[in-house]
């Protein structure tokens, strides 16, 4: 391994640890300000919690041998929930529990680039909105209920030990220009049979990152391949025909190749279901090049 590659693993890891510093600092420092929340005559909240999603997805797809489409989409969300009242009775379970009449000015979507203010900016008006649907909402359910008998009282919520769980959740690179060319490839296979008429292969890589924080004290960030061996990316290869036999109808058979891992140099580890039934025995020869040659990547 060469300097400069080392140099720069080591810079990667630097960066995701710097994210992971910052994203879980701003969602901890938010939440301690937001229980300062008050409305003069209105319930107090008891509760929040917020959620970030921090996900990468490479898809690449290709027909004929030719390469239709590539794209290499990050993405962050946030979500925010706020209970008011108390764990007896709050302002959900109610079918307008979400309703809110106001203008939203919050956004879903987060800075691509990790910035501490701007992280705490957008979970501050989300935090907003999210309060002032609470308080909306329980004051809906208590109209509601003015003149329904409940046999049964239960909690609207339920107290939990709040957990400390921060698992490892290592970012890896995807070889796009290899995954380009095996998928284009896979794709030529079936200009070979002129039996087949439609024909395209997707390659799809997503890593993801939850991290969750509530206001009794939890703090999780889990990867969404946990599971998987040296926790890769978890990618798919989907591959799908279409033949005409005669004058009949159409018929398609798309098949998947399932795999664990997608860095830098491997393939695919574990194979999944081959599709449905073949429409002659041209499209079943397809298909078993199609897997071997999966296999041998």
């Amino acid at each position: 391994m060469t300097r400069a590659v080392v140099i720069a693993l080591l810079a990667a890891a630097c960066t995701l640890a710097q994210n992971d510093e910052y994203i879980l600092k701003a969602m901890k420092d938010e939440m301690q300000r937001s229980k300062g929340l008050r409305l003069p005559g209105l319930d107090a909240p008891y509760y929040t919690e917020y959620t970030i999603s921090d996900a990468d997805m490479v898809t690449i797809s290709a027909t004929w041998g030719a390469l239709l489409g590539e794209t290499h989409s990050p993405l962050r969300v946030q979500s925010v929930k706020v209970r008011v009242g108390d764990y007896n009775f709050d302002n959900g379970n109610y079918v307008y529990s979400e309703a809110f009449g106001g203008a939203r000015y919050d956004s879903e979507e987060l800075p691509l680039e990790t910035n501490y203010l701007g992280l705490r900016q957008i979970l501050w008006l989300a935090t907003d909105r999210a309060f002032k649907t609470a308080e909306e909402g329980i004051a809906r359910k208590r109209s509601a209920l003015k003149n329904v008998n409940l046999p049964d009282s239960l909690p609207d919520f339920s107290k939990a030990q709040p957990v400390q769980a921060l698992l490892p959740a290592p970012r890896k690179t995807v070889d796009e220009a290899a995954w380009k060319k095996r998928t284009v490839d896979l794709s030529a296979i079936f200009a070979s049979y002129p039996v087949v008429q439609t024909s395209d292969v997707e390659f799809q890589s997503v890593q993801s990152v939850n991290y969750f924080v509530n206001s009794e004290g939890a703090e999780v960030r889990t990867p969404d391949n946990i599971g998987v061996p040296h926790q890769g990316p978890v990618a798919s290869l989907r591959v799908g025909a279409g033949s005409r036999r005669g004058l009949g109808a159409g018929r398609r058979d798309p098949g998947s190749v399932g795999h664990k891992r997608a860095a830098a140099g491997c393939g695919v580890e574990a194979p999944g279901n081959s599709g449905g039934r073949n429409s002659d025995g041209a499209r079943q020869s397809a298909a078993g090049i199609r897997l071997q040659r999966a296999r041998a990547f």
